[in-house]
């Protein structure tokens, strides 16, 4: 019998959660062996060899180094049995919006994880993130979106991004019961990505799901009143009239509080879940660019191509000028303005193809282990373990797989 017996559901080394040394049994040695003569006589034969015993019997373990704390992870909660028999499903509420608009900022003032917030023009949120909590004994999930018009990805890789986990989820059986789209009211007037954003969620989401969506605003501590009512008027009598009228709601978010985000959150958990129009159409068989959001980035790029080829036109005229009127500095000036435009025009022609041959990547799919499915994940290739849900790459093979809520 060993002396250090693992005590069953002890942390593996191995895991991705805050480890703890395991503890050990410290099995008694035989009377025979604990039996020596005590005081002088134990000395008395020096030549009589102790008995021989297994490695380590009675001698407890070296402590184990202590392992690294690591951050929490998402955990998203099983779902929960009633008294009825019923299982209750988490509920799924995903934030759209431009970039630095507050999405992340607005989960973590719900769901109290401490994640990270951009507060610069770069974008922070790169890809669609999980983010569980409970509310009032009730499981509710919140997904946190990249915005269109992003400094490090394209509108394409976007799409793509937010149709894999749109596709995947649908493919469980989870839709949406809540979909929050955030605007800044301190937003002047509604430029490029602002509208850009605001269509793209309309062509994701569709006329069937307004119902479950709420139009909010955000930002109201740096405006006066006043012009903010004023803006807000403007945008529902405009810009929103159309989604308002189809069954959305709108909401003011005038703090940072966590009461304030949560109540909008309340507000929308007795609502029916609803597929999205993007749900719909993947599940059809339609590729990427065949939806409607697809053609609406399609047609995006194409007004895009054509504006740049009319400036490279104009450049090359102001070249013929600047060789004409022997300028050598405004000469080199435009040359490289053009070669400029040659690289957005390269750059768009590959995302033209990206985006005709794009299919929503499928990973794997893995359930949790153990006992009522309440145990871990493990890496479907190395076997690593860990208790993050949703699109996860092991941290040791680096494979991508989605574990499932």
């Amino acid at each position: 019998m060993s002396s250090n017996l693992m005590i069953p559901g002890a942390w593996d080394s191995s895991w991705d959660s805050p480890t703890a040394a395991a503890p050990y049994i410290d099995v008694p040695l035989p009377t025979s062996a604990r039996s020596r003569p005590s005081g002088s006589n134990r000395n008395r034969r020096p030549n009589v060899p102790l008995p021989t015993n297994p490695p380590n019997r009675g001698v407890p373990p070296p402590p184990r180094p202590p392992f690294p704390v690591q951050q929490p992870t998402y955990e998203i909660p099983l779902p929960t049995t009633t008294g009825q028999g019923d299982s209750r499903r988490p509920i799924v509420i995903a934030v759209f919006g431009q970039t630095g608009t507050g999405k992340t900022s607005l989960i973590k003032a719900v769901t109290g994880v401490d994640l990270e917030v951009g507060h610069g023009l770069t974008s922070q949120t790169q890809d669609v993130n999980e983010v569980p909590c409970m509310i009032d004994n009730e499981q509710v999930v919140l997904i946190d979106t990249p915005g269109f018009s992003d400094t490090n990805h394209s509108d394409t890789e976007i799409l793509r991004r937010i149709a894999e986990w749109m596709k995947d989820t649908y493919d469980e059986g989870f839709l949406l019961s809540g979909i929050i789209y955030l605007h800044r009211i301190m937003d002047i007037r509604m430029e490029g990505p602002s509208l850009k954003n605001l269509r793209m969620m309309q062509q994701l989401c569709g006329s069937d799901s307004l119902r479950n969506v709420v139009l909010a605003t955000t930002m109201w501590e740096k405006v006066t009143n006043e012009e903010g009512l004023r803006r807000e008027a403007e945008l529902e009598q405009t810009f929103w009239k159309s989604m308002i009228d189809g069954g959305a709601t709108t909401s003011k978010i005038k703090t940072q509080s966590a009461a304030e985000a949560q109540s909008l959150v309340r507000s929308m958990m007795k609502n029916t879940p609803r597929s999205t129009r993007l749900q719909e159409e993947l599940s059809s068989g339609l590729t990427l660019v065949q939806t409607a959001a697809g053609i609406e980035i399609k047609e995006e790029i194409a007004k895009l191509e054509q504006k740049l080829r009319a400036e490279h036109d104009a450049e090359m005229q102001e070249l013929r000028a600047a060789q004409a009127n022997r300028n050598a500095q405004l000469e080199s000036q435009i040359r490289n303005e053009m070669a400029e435009s040659r690289l957005r025009l390269e750059r768009l022609e590959e995302e033209k193809r990206l985006l005709t041959n794009l299919r929503p990547t499928r990973l794997p799919k893995v359930k949790r282990s153990g006992l009522f499915r309440m145990g871990s994940y493990c890496c479907h290739s190395c076997g690593h373990k860990t208790q993050r849900v949703g699109k996860w790459t092991c941290s040791k093979c680096h494979e991508k797989q989605r574990n499932q809520w």
